[in-house]
């Protein structure tokens, strides 16, 4: 049954390649976004799909139980190796619980690393080695432990984190809040406990992947040389520009990175017999030849009309000559019939009709009786009556309108005669042309020249003929025939000319086409041999971005998402949610109210989460020790939740915490059925488990079976440093005092040769300080830093021993070591201490314990 994100995501692991392997694996090491130096390391497994250096990877080979229902452990030893810890040092698991306390830089935080990376907590933390000795010593750690009722160890050296089974232990410090607190607002908080946020984070991992496949795809592009491609086959540049190749495709440009010396002089001799092909300018030819032609076309389509307009206009002139011939003496016969206008002169002038019509219109307009004068307006004499009468006969007489009608046309015809242009804009070379081209002694520039001189002369008997109105005009017949056959002559010789090459052309593009079908395969090889580093440059980039274009269409994070969605669902429960909700209860924090609520949708993850708000301030929510109070309660109800009895490592859980919360988590944790180990430097976290009189008590004899009560038993260390390159000493909490420390400062001052003196100093201060705490106060701490039952022991109080003279010496002896030897300076170096004076200060501390 799966209690834990890690549950899922391990087996998810198995399956995975072996760069989503490692991902995983330096996620659920660091408990938090993996920095670009691990990220950069990660990307070149995918890229390359092996671990640098062909390196496998360190598989554990611990014979492992296939069930484990019960783990304790049972000691730490640490031989050397780790930090700055002193070699050979003890720590002894009490099977309930076992605290280590120690200030800041006593090393206490080394043993938490060493047990930390052994078990796997939630992030890694580097073990150093000692940076203060000249040569390092190699890592080396026993852990005892006991699966299933079997006592078994572990040597380790560093190489290996999470050993199974021991990763089962949970281990709670501050990466833990790292993931556990999603968001933040001023009313409301999101909590992903059991290990969910690990998801999230392992799908951003795989986003930035992503990223960086497609930013590399865009490098790798950009550096693509150019192709010079205006010589090869457009099968072959289309290549390049659609990145779609085939191996054929790439064998057959391959096959063309040598450029013979036969092909080289193959190919200059086909471009020299082109060259030759296009200095022979075919088209120019034909072109100048149609010119030619379509010159002496326009001369000879201009005489044709010529000569077809001349003779329409000489038909018509003959008919309307006839006609006006016939209508005039129509027009004259009727007049003489009319006797009255016969004593008149000039009748049959135009300016008389003119005037007998312009009368006749004015008539009309007055309207008046026709015995009236139309010019005088006086009465008309009887013979004058007479006369006017017939100019009415004469005018309603259709012969005069007959007459005019063609007398227009005549006029019309002069006009159409006129307009006939003789003009021909002969250049010097279609001069020069007519002029050579001679026959029985003349030459048809002259026939030409005589032809128009004809028709003009033509036009002019033609306009005399309408002015003169004469019928009897002959016409001469012109020798068109003659010139204009000559001129189709030309136009053949020019059509011959142009048809010959013609065929001359057809065979010249049928040999440049057989000549380009040769060149073009050459050219494309012999441009590919020039390119050929740039080619090959281009394909080794190439299969670099199609690699890296397919791994990122590969990347998804599709599955991962769907498995987070399953976590949230199943892990989730409204009986986690209860569990919590006590837990803060436990802790003083009830006001706290915590709800089960879909949480939408992120980087494609659906989930379901924890809201946390606080009932009565909500403006006041998470202060940074209610964060830490708030993960120690949701990191027990993980615990509860999954039914671990597995033992469970904290290191400074009640950082940030008031007195009251501390209290009340000291308390929680010896109630808990596991195994636990405390790491603190919380003087009052301290006092709360040794007050803890009903609950458990602090064991004097910390060795297995050593304890005959039934509470529960705590094994208390004190860790303490004796320098900078001796940090990590572990004492039982009973053996700490001056006695002790004397003890230790008189076995150092015994070896010989005597090398010790910063070990010695660093004992005789503990000695001081303890002799302090005993002598002086009477091991009475002070009720405000204390948080012990009966706090007050007023009977000891008396036996406070405040003797000047002693306290002088113990001032004098802790302020010689403190610059004497144990801390650099002026003194340490100007005025050591050595051993007899270190004799003399063991002789007077004695005096004091007596």
């Amino acid at each position: 049954m799966k209690t834990h994100a890690k549950d899922y995501i391990n087996e998810f692991s198995k399956e995975a390649p072996l760069w989503l392997q490692e991902l995983i694996d330096e996620t659920l090491k660091i408990n938090q976004v993996i920095d670009d130096q691990k990220l950069e390391y990660i990307y070149q497994i995918l890229v390359d799909n092996k671990l640098p250096n062909d390196n496998s990877k360190e598989v554990s080979q611990t014979n492992v139980p296939a069930e484990i229902k019960n783990l304790k452990l049972i000691e730490l030893s640490h031989k050397s190796g780790v930090n700055a810890l002193k070699s050979d040092q003890t720590i002894l698991f009490s099977s309930d619980c076992t605290l280590l306390y120690g200030l800041n830089g006593s090393g206490k935080s080394g043993y938490f690393r060493i047990l930390n990376e052994i078990v796997g907590g939630n992030q890694e933390k580097k073990i150093l080695p000692n940076i203060f000795l000249s040569t390092q010593d190699p890592i080396k750690v026993l852990l005892r432990y006991n699966v299933n009722g079997i006592d078994s160890s572990e040597q380790w050296d560093n190489t290996r984190r999470a050993i199974s089974p021991l990763e089962k232990i949970r281990v709670f410090d501050s990466s833990y809040l790292l993931g556990y607190l999603k968001k933040r607002s001023s009313d409301e908080a999101i909590v992903s406990p059991l290990g969910l946020n690990l998801f999230l984070l392992i799908i951003e991992g795989i986003d930035n992947f992503k990223k960086k496949l497609n930013n590399a795809y865009q490098e790798v592009e950009s550096k693509k040389p150019a192709i010079e491609t205006i010589s090869l086959s457009e099968d072959i540049s289309n290549l390049f520009i659609s990145n779609a190749f085939t191996k054929d495709k790439k064998l057959k440009i391959e096959s063309l990175y040598v450029f013979s010396e036969e092909n080289k002089e193959l190919l200059a001799s086909l471009k020299k017999e082109v060259d030759a092909l296009k200095q022979n300018n075919i088209e120019d030819k034909i072109k100048l030849e149609n010119i030619k032609k379509n010159k002496i076309e326009i001369i000879q389509n201009k005489l044709n009309d010529i000569k077809d307009s001349l003779d329409l206009c000489e038909d018509q002139i003959k008919t309307s000559l006839t006609a006006y011939t016939e209508s005039k003496n129509a027009n004259q016969k009727y007049k003489d019939s009319i006797s009255a206008l016969n004593s008149l002169p000039s009748t049959d002038t135009e300016q008389w009709k003119n005037f007998i019509t312009a009368g006749q219109s004015y008539i009309e307009l007055l309207e008046d009786n026709d015995e009236i004068c139309i010019y005088c307006r006086q009465p008309l004499a009887e013979e004058a009556l007479a006369i006017v009468h017939s100019y009415g006969v004469y005018l309603s007489n259709d012969s005069e309108t007959i007459l005019r009608k063609i007398e227009n046309e005549i006029t019309a015809l002069s006009l159409k005669v006129t307009d006939i242009s003789l003009i021909f804009d002969l250049d010097q070379e279609t001069r020069d042309l007519f002029e050579s081209q001679k026959e029985e002694n003349t030459n048809l520039l002259l026939l030409f020249n005589n032809l128009i001189e004809s028709i003009a002369n033509e036009k002019k008997l033609m306009l005399q003929a309408l002015e003169a109105k004469d019928i009897n005009s002959n016409f001469n017949q012109l020798a068109y025939d003659k010139v204009v056959d000559r001129l189709q002559l030309l136009v053949d010789g020019y059509q011959k000319e142009i048809e010959k090459f013609n065929g001359d052309n057809g065979t010249k593009q049928a040999r440049m086409l057989e000549l380009a079908d040769e060149i073009n395969p050459l050219e494309e090889n012999q441009s590919i041999s020039i390119q050929s580093e740039q080619i090959k440059n281009w394909f080794i980039l190439h299969e670099q971005a199609v690699k890296l274009e397919d791994l990122n269409k590969k990347i998804n994070t599709k599955q991962l998402s769907n498995l987070s969605k399953t976590a949230h669902s199943e892990l989730l429960s409204e009986n986690l949610k209860t569990l919590f909700q006590e837990e803060l209860g436990f802790l003083g924090l009830s006001n706290i109210e915590v709800k089960l609520k879909d949480a939408g949708t992120t980087k494609g993850v659906a989930s379901t989460e924890l809201e946390i708000s606080d009932r009565n301030d909500i403006s006041l929510i998470l202060s940074e020790g209610e964060q830490k109070a708030i993960a120690l309660a949701l990191f027990i109800s993980e615990i509860r939740i999954q039914n671990s009895n597995f033992p469970v490592i904290f290191d400074d859980p009640v950082n940030s915490l008031d007195h009251r919360i501390a209290n009340s988590f000291a308390q929680r944790l010896l109630s808990l059925n596991n195994q636990t180990v405390v790491f603190t430097h919380n003087k009052l976290f301290l006092d709360a488990f040794e007050t803890a009189n009903s609950l458990a008590h602090v064991c004097k004899n910390m060795i297995p079976n050593g304890c005959n009560s039934q509470k529960k038993h705590i094994y208390l260390y004190m860790v303490s440093s004796e320098g900078k390159d001796a940090k990590g000493i572990i004492r039982r909490r009973n053996e700490e005092n001056a006695k002790m420390f004397l003890d230790t400062t008189t076995d150092l001052l015994n070896v010989d040769p005597f090398d010790k003196d910063i070990d010695v100093s660093s004992n005789i201060r503990k000695v001081v300080e303890c002799l302090v705490d005993e002598k002086v106060f009477n091991r009475q701490v002070p009720t405000r830093l204390s948080s012990k039952n009966g706090r007050i022991h007023w009977d000891e109080l008396k036996k406070l021993d405040n003797n000047p003279t002693m306290i002088d010496k113990l001032r004098k002896i802790h302020d010689r070591v403190s610059g004497g030897a144990l801390h650099n300076g002026t003194e340490a170096n100007e005025n050591p201490i050595d051993k007899a004076e270190f004799l003399q200060m063991v002789a007077d501390l004695k005096t004091f314990l007596s």
